[in-house]
């Protein structure tokens, strides 16, 4: 049996920021770019950072509220 709980493997979350006149998105802000994460069975996890660095869409993420963009998001 693995310890290994969630594993990240260079994980982009991105949210559509501006459309053009077509509707169509041509830009995108980039919340989460390139993570690599391992949890293993027993480690406490904290997260700290400045206001509106990724936290919120981490932990999301993580409780699986939220797919990845790109990469890999294998739980365990």
């Amino acid at each position: 049996m693995s310890n290994t709980l969630l594993t990240l493997c260079d994980v982009h979350i991105n949210f559509p920021a501006r459309k053009n006149w077509l509707g169509k998105t041509t830009e995108h802000v980039h919340a989460i770019n390139g993570i690599d994460l391992q949890i293993r069975r027993g480690e406490t996890l904290g997260i700290v950072g400045e206001s509106g660095c990724g936290k919120s869409t981490l932990a999301q993420l993580l409780m699986g509220m939220l797919q990845p963009s790109h990469g890999q998001y294998i739980r365990s």
